[in-house]
């Protein structure tokens, strides 16, 4: 195998999920370290996210390009075996030079968020077997490309950071106004949400800056 860049595990099935840039996604045993299942992505994967289903179902989605996402639907037969039984793949790219630059999933697992470098952010569902595009929703459009993203582990809020220094909020559970919070002097680099509303960013690799979410600095 080539370098493993991702790992998830899932408590209901008690499996760990790795990805790797060879192009395969493994499912592991995690008591006896057995290889259960593997699937070939065909390119490599930095980043791959999951969701257990109580119906035995489980869901995989791969970041297998710069603007291309791969689901796999698998299902979990009594004995451990899994049998693969859809492969869905989304574009997110909305011109030549766009790539995906950012990825996070919601606390409940049930949704994938992604920003792309030329501003859109986007949620694919990862709760449902429905196979159509309505899986895939454009959430906003900034007008700088977005460099992190970060859910809200008590709402349904997502901050943005985008490359014109600008940190916003939008609501990921439907398509919303985005609120705008902060605005540094450069690109925020990354940054966490806290309690009491704290935010903590680097900018351009340097500075550290703490705000709350109603903008003011600290």
């Amino acid at each position: 195998t080539d370098c493993i860049s991702d790992l998830h595990f899932e408590e209901i099935n008690n499996v760990l999920i790795s990805c790797s840039f060879d192009g395969f996604i493994r499912i592991w045993d995690i008591l006896s370290g057995i290889l259960l299942h593997s699937i070939n992505c065909r390119s490599p994967i930095p980043k791959c996210y999951s969701k257990s289903a109580s119906e035995g179902v489980l869901f995989i989605a791969a970041i297998c390009s710069h603007s291309l996402l791969k689901l796999y639907v698998l299902h979990v037969e009594p004995d451990k075996k899994y049998r693969q039984s859809e492969c869905n793949e989304y574009g997110v790219r909305t011109s030549e030079d766009s790539e995906i630059v950012a990825t996070c999933q919601s606390k409940d697992k049930n949704f994938l968020l992604i920003g792309n470098s030329d501003g859109y952010v986007w949620r694919l569902n990862l709760s449902s077997q429905d196979s159509s595009s309505s899986k895939l929703l454009m959430l906003a459009q900034f007008c700088s490309g977005v460099t992190c993203l970060y859910t809200d582990t008590h709402s349904s809020l997502l901050y943005v950071s985008l490359e014109s220094g600008e940190l916003r909020m939008i609501e990921y559970l439907k398509e919303a106004e985005n609120l705008f919070i902060f605005k540094a002097l450069g690109s925020i680099d990354r940054f966490a949400v806290g309690s009491k509303n704290l935010i903590c960013c680097t900018v351009d690799s340097k500075y550290l800056i703490a705000i709350d979410s109603a903008g003011g600095k600290l």
